[in-house]
């Protein structure tokens, strides 16, 4: 990895937008659903990253990561995979990078199906760091889940 895509990384996990853990809603927007980014801001698409793709168990990260990053999409399958989840993202403290979706009302449904702080962010520097597919779990040292 270059130092340009490590410094890259950094300032990406340093700038996000953090919004919390809110109740679970189906099929509609969670009214305690706090809208912090702006709506011009979806969708926010990462053509690198494919629902179910095989992932390498070591992704190159450049430096040990402050926190462990979780890595979904706004879909089925990601939702799925997060209630299962849940008690491990929560007990690590993993932050979730939403890197698929159309709409800021899905945030809403997929923060509450883990409750666990969740960011939409483009996942390329994830792209350029290995990664291939989602959903999936990143640790401290790169290590994929």
């Amino acid at each position: 990895m270059s130092v340009y895509t490590s410094l890259l990384f950094a300032a990406l996990l340093a700038s996000v937008t953090v919004l919390g853990p809110t109740q679970p809603r189906l099929l509609k927007q969670d009214a305690s659903y706090t809208k912090t980014q702006s709506p011009n801001r979806f969708p926010i698409l990462t053509p690198g990253l494919v629902l179910g793709r095989a992932n390498p168990k070591q992704i190159k990260v450049g430096v040990i990561l402050g926190r462990p990053i979780c890595v979904v999409g706004a879909d089925n399958s990601s939702l799925r995979w997060l209630r299962v989840n849940a008690k491990t993202i929560q007990s690590i403290g993993a932050l979730c990078y939403v890197v698929n979706i159309r709409q800021e009302a899905d945030m809403a449904v997929l923060s509450g199906a883990a409750k666990v702080n969740m960011v939409a962010t483009s996942g390329q520097v994830l792209v350029q760091a290995g990664l291939r597919g989602y959903p999936a779990l990143i640790l401290h040292t790169g290590a994929v889940k």
